[in-house]
């Protein structure tokens, strides 16, 4: 049998009693892991366990994800799946926000009754596609994002090399990938399939972990350990007790001596003659609604068509589209994420969110939705001075629901397709558990993400308290929109007539704006970019986006619909005071900000030096070093 233990988790609600339910609490959490294997695997098997964890948890429809999510157990999954950089992998799922300490059991037997189902019955060959798509296309794009592809290579590279195999076997993968496609068409799900039986359904090397929250954990491992503490000082002699004052004063004082310069000039370091002061550049095309070159008849069909040439991008087409979100309601600006979800995760009239899941994952390299809050310069601000810039009253703004995806030259079609399918038929009327599933989703996400990266929601919330970008960008993807998805969550279960009205408002406003306020920006190299022309010219000409007639709304000359109400809301929710949020974790995070220039003024570039100099120096010696802080830094906005 599996070893099998449990352990109180941290909470910030009351809970009189860990069995009963923790309805707003993080809840009980279950993850079970499997040590995969105590010798090398054979390449084949490698790249195919790379597709089973695809097939298992990537996508809304993989087995265990959901399995999971359907069972009605928990509010997320715990997908962390195959980790594959030390020299025995490890298969880790779970379920978190479990509201009932009887059902983390439930979740546990959910999991091994769906692997062994697929044990038994193999994949759905579309669901293998899919995921071997989707597998192949992340091996041949190779998108490091901003992260340098050399240091990325390096540490593929050692996660063989550390173990005396073979380095190159990190970066290979044309032949495996061929004899894995080989054994699909000969055996379909077979392979995959004798990997669950295996490595998972008869492998009791596992654990099975169960969390429960405390709201009195924290306090009980506060007072073991100044209990300790006592003991160990009761036992130490003046002596002793004097050594460790000297030895902390010593490491004060330490901390405190600058450098010895011989220490500092052997760090390598770049100078100013040791940077490219032309930069790269890669050339952009704008075609705006009103140019002479972008009517009906051209590529740009009437909306703005951005292009992004770029040397290489091994066969890969990336596609944003993005539509005016101006016309929605200031009240339900904040509920753009959820519609975000809701566009791509429901389904269409002629494909259920299944077989929406399957095709995206057949024919592309991904789907999102995402909205975006971007600043723009007024019109009577003059910018033709470069060396500084104007404080403005932060009013003009553009604000866009942008629908991105990416897909080999070949699939652009189908990949411009889907964005259609998305915008104008994604199924919400039949979706209310769906609705509530991403709701949970979202809700546990939130409560993950803030103890985690709390400085990052600190700064968020600071910035929500100056500007409208910064409040609009608060309440749609920081602290604030714990209460919103709270509130939707309820109306989502109790009155779903009402929140899916909402909804089919906020896309009617999106998809009736002015088609001159859309940007169609496609990045490719040169070969991809004309390969996809015709496709795009069919997609931005489409009568489908003809949207609200007359000129399009110029957002450099006037202040954003949202502004006011978003000006007279901050007044009351995101007033000029401090603020503390409790959450459940033994870190702080402290964050502080304020405004430093003043409407009219002008900000030079050397600001920016300022604060990135703060960052590296001063606090970096006095937060970090001297005062043992993980890290500290500082960003000028």
């Amino acid at each position: 049998r599996p070893y099998a233990a449990s352990s109180s988790s941290s909470s910030s609600e009351e809970d009189d009693d860990d069995d009963d339910e923790d309805e707003d609490g993080m809840g009980h959490m279950l993850s079970v892991k499997w040590l995969l294997h105590d010798a090398p695997l054979p390449p084949l098997t490698e790249l195919a366990f790379v597709v089973l964890d695809d097939l298992l948890l990537a996508k809304p429809s993989s087995v265990l994800r959901k399995s999971l999510l359907d069972s009605g157990l928990g509010d997320d999954v715990m997908d962390d799946g195959m980790e594959d950089g030390m020299i025995q992998n490890t298969f880790a799922v779970g379920l978190k926000g479990i509201k009932n300490a009887d059902d983390a059991g439930k979740a546990e037997r959910v999991i091994m009754d769906a692997l062994n189902g697929v044990a038994r019955d193999g994949f759905d060959m579309d669901d293998v596609r899919a995921s071997l798509n989707s597998v192949e296309f992340h091996l041949r794009e190779f998108n490091t994002g901003s992260y340098p592809r050399s240091v990325v290579i390096f540490l593929e590279v050692m996660s063989k090399w550390n173990y005396d195999q073979d380095p190159r076997a990190a970066l290979l993968f044309e032949d495996t990938l061929a004899a894995l496609k080989s054994e699909i068409d000969a055996d379909g799900s077979r392979i995959f399939s004798d990997l669950v039986r295996t490595y998972l359904v008869n492998n009791s090397h596992r654990v099975v972990l169960e969390f429960y929250p405390s709201s009195t954990l924290e306090s009980e491992q506060l007072d073991e350990e100044k209990k300790r503490l006592r003991s160990i000082r009761s036992n130490l002699s003046p002596s002793e007790l004097k050594n460790i004052d000297d030895a902390a004063q010593s490491l004060a004082e330490l901390q405190e001596r600058d450098d010895p310069p011989e220490a500092v000039a052997s760090i390598p370091s770049l100078s100013l003659d040791d940077l490219d002061r032309e930069g790269v550049e890669h050339p952009i095309s704008i075609r705006g609604p009103d140019d002479d070159n972008n009517d009906d008849s051209t590529t740009g069909g009437g909306m703005t068509l951005v292009t992004h040439a770029v040397p290489s991008s091994s066969g890969v087409a990336y596609v944003d589209f993005g539509l005016d979100a101006s016309g929605v309601s200031p009240d339900d600006a904040a509920l753009l994420p959820f519609l975000a979800r809701m566009m791509t995760e429901t389904g269409t009239s002629t494909m259920s969110a299944l077989e929406l899941d399957r095709t995206v994952g057949m024919h592309t390299g991904g789907i999102d939705a995402v909205p975006l809050v971007i600043p723009v310069r007024p019109s009577d601000v003059d910018d033709d001075d470069y060396d500084d810039a104007a404080v403005t009253a932060g009013t003009r703004l553009r604000t866009m629901m942008f629908v991105r995806g990416k897909c080999t030259r070949d699939k652009s079609s189908r990949l411009l397709a889907l964005i259609r399918d998305v915008l104008f038929d994604a199924d919400f009327a039949g979706s209310k558990r769906k609705a509530v599933q991403i709701l949970g989703e979202m809700q546990s996400d939130l409560r993950t993400d803030v103890p985690g990266g709390g400085n990052s929601y600190a700064l968020r919330r600071i910035a929500g308290r100056y500007s409208v970008g910064g409040y609009l960008r608060e309440i749609m993807h920081g602290i604030g929109q714990v209460e919103t998805i709270k509130g939707l969550l309820d109306a989502a279960e109790n009155d779903w007539p009402a929140l899916l009205e909402r909804l089919e408002n906020m896309r009617r406003a999106i998809l009736g704006g002015n088609k001159g306020n859309a940007v169609l920006n496609l990045t490719g190299d040169r070969g991809v970019l004309d390969a996809i022309e015709r496709d795009v010219r069919d997609f931005a000409t489409d009568e489908i986006f003809s949207g609200s007639p007359g000129p399009p709304v110029d957002f450099r000359s006037e202040d954003h619909p949202w502004s006011n109400p978003a000006l007279s809301s901050m007044k009351t929710s995101s007033p000029l005071r401090d603020e503390g949020v409790v959450v459940p974790t033994k870190v702080n995070y402290v964050g502080l900000g304020g405004q430093l220039y003043t409407l009219g003024e002008r900000i030079p570039g050397s600001a920016s030096v300022a604060s990135r100099y703060l960052q590296n120096g001063y606090l970096w010696e006095r937060v970090r070093v001297r005062n043992g802080a993980y890290g500290a830094s500082s960003s000028f906005d």
